[in-house]
């Protein structure tokens, strides 16, 4: 019942946040969005949230005003059958409630401290409120699986970007002593020689020549038709 609203969330947040420059795209290009934007945006989101813990999830703020709307709230005489440890309550309140809560379950539960509210965890199974201690120290299980797992992809990147590194060095070095070369034949006045060498520069001169034009373009770039194996990562 409740899964729709957060494909919607989902198509908005991408609509609105990542392609509002766009009108009738290409997928494949919705594809290259999602993957190097909106992946590494939720990825760094999830870290500040779990792993570093500078940030708190944007759902906490508003489950705390309203468990305080709640509780200030005076009960009626109507009868439920409301049982806190399983976090259920038969008041309409509860099945209608976005955080599945209601003043008969929060007054029952009684006052808690300002810590209850940074402890309290959603799931995507009954129950899908729960505050016990065993059910947070599986999630600090869970949270230190995802610290391990996060280093594991920070030393992939790492050494990923050592192996660009080297690419780097080896071809601006390769560059540089075929620059000195050519300057040293040009001073000889070797043009046979350089004749002879032209066709193996064509593709750096055609490299060069699409760099140029992408630098200079006054329209976004719309898909990867529009990106040769020159432009198509070049930033």
């Amino acid at each position: 019942m409740k899964t729709n609203m957060f494909v919607k969330t989902h198509w908005k947040v991408l609509k609105h946040d990542f392609l509002y420059k766009f009108f009738r795209l290409r997928l494949d290009l919705v594809v290259f969005i999602i993957m190097k934007q909106v992946v590494p945006h939720n990825k760094r989101k999830f870290n500040q949230i779990f792993v570093v813990k500078r940030e708190k999830a944007d759902w906490r703020k508003a489950f705390k005003r309203e468990w305080k709307e709640l509780l200030s709230r005076v009960l009626n005489n109507d009868l439920y059958l409301t049982d806190i440890n399983n976090w259920f309550c038969g008041c309409p309140s509860f099945l209608t409630s976005h955080f599945l809560i209601c003043k008969h379950l929060i007054q029952q539960k009684g006052i808690v401290d300002t810590l209850f509210f940074d402890m309290v965890y959603r799931h995507h199974q009954y129950p899908f409120i729960n505050t016990t201690s065993s059910q947070i120290i599986d999630f600090e299980r869970s949270n230190s699986h995802n610290l391990q797992t996060a280093l594991i992809f920070e030393v992939a990147e790492d050494e990923n970007l050592q192996v660009c590194k080297k690419i780097y060095e080896r071809l601006i070095s390769t560059t540089e002593k075929v620059l000195d070369i050519l300057k040293d034949q040009q001073d000889k006045g070797n043009f046979k020689w350089v004749k002879s060498v032209e066709k193996n520069f064509q593709p750096i001169e055609k490299m060069l020549t699409e760099i140029t034009v992408y630098k200079r373009r006054r329209t976004m770039v719309r898909t990867f038709k529009d990106s040769s194996h020159n432009t198509l990562f070049f930033n």
